[in-house]
């Protein structure tokens, strides 16, 4: 799923997101032709505090979860 349906905006405005938090230096991204990967920057002074964050208000339930549910059929996980 993309992120521009999952929160029912236009893929501009993620782009836009995304180039916000990137000169913020919140992001690191690498491209790949016409595609562009993102991840976090986990260098930055306010990763941890922000990974503390997201993980106490999605609980690691959800994140594994999330990341199951993007992997597609999964036989087995570690």
């Amino acid at each position: 799923m993309k992120l521009s349906d999952k929160f029912e905006i236009s893929p501009s405005q993620v782009s836009e997101e995304l180039q916000q938090l990137k000169k913020a230096g919140l992001l690191k991204s690498t491209k790949h032709g016409r595609q562009i990967n993102y991840q976090a920057n986990i260098e930055h002074t306010f990763f941890p505090e922000l990974q503390s964050m997201v993980k106490k208000s999605l609980g690691m339930n959800r994140i594994v979860e999330s990341i199951l549910e993007r992997l597609g059929k999964l036989g087995m996980a570690f």
